[in-house]
C-alpha cells in the first residue's frame, strides 16, 4: 500500500468513516441492549461528509472520534474527527441519517425519536 497515492488513502478513509458513525445518534436510546424493548428496525444514511485537512496514511494508526449532537424526530445528526497517532487533526466527518425503532410488544408500534433522551 505504500506506493499508492494520498486520494487512494484519502478514499480509503472516506469509505471506513462511514461505517459506524450514525449509529452515535441512536445510543441514547439504547436499542441495542438485548433486554431493550425498542429494537432497531430501520437507519439509512441520508448524507455523509468527508472533509480532509492534512496528508495521511489510511494503513496506519488513526483515532476516529465520534459524537452525536442531536437526535430527534426520526433523524440523527453525527460527527467525527479523525486523528493521526501524533495528535494532528487529518479529517472531519458529519453524516445525518433516518432512524426507525419497533416496540417488541405484540403490537409492534412505530418509535421516532422525539427529542435527544428516550421517554418510553
Amino acid at each position: 500500500m505504500s506506493e499508492l497515492g494520498h486520494v487512494h488513502h484519502q478514499c480509503m478513509l472516506a469509505y471506513a468513516s462511514d461505517f459506524a458513525l450514525l449509529s452515535t445518534a441512536i445510543k441514547p436510546f439504547e436499542m441495542d441492549a438485548p433486554d431493550a424493548r425498542y429494537k432497531l428496525s430501520m437507519l439509512v444514511s441520508l448524507d455523509h461528509s468527508v472533509w480532509f485537512h492534512e496528508p495521511f496514511r489510511a494503513d496506519e494508526w488513526l483515532l476516529y472520534v465520534m459524537e452525536s449532537p442531536r437526535s430527534a424526530s426520526g433523524r440523527g445528526l453525527a460527527v467525527g474527527r479523525i486523528y493521526s497517532r501524533d495528535g494532528v487533526l487529518v479529517a472531519s466527518t458529519a453524516q445525518e441519517g433516518v432512524a426507525r425503532g419497533t416496540d417488541s410488544e405484540p403490537d409492534q408500534k412505530t418509535l421516532e425519536f422525539r427529542n435527544s433522551v428516550a421517554k418510553l
